[in-house]
């Protein structure tokens, strides 16, 4: 199945998490919030928020600097 990854189309495993996903991505969830189809979602959910095809996904990381 296909999603969208910061404008971006990306293909994974059907019945993926968003921490699969990640995991899959090699980004740490720790530094991160992600945005899905609007709504942005708390990093409890994330083993439990299963993608669907055509889910639009934002990846925003934080940066330091100054």
């Amino acid at each position: 199945m296909n999603i969208i990854i910061n404008g971006k189309e990306k293909e994974v495993i059907n019945n993926s998490n968003v921490h699969s996903l990640l995991t899959t991505l090699g980004i740490e969830p720790g530094a991160i919030i992600i945005e899905k189809n609007l709504t942005f979602l708390d990093k409890k959910d994330y083993k439990n928020n299963i993608l669907k095809n055509g889910d639009k996904l934002e990846i925003i990381r934080f940066m330091g600097g100054g």
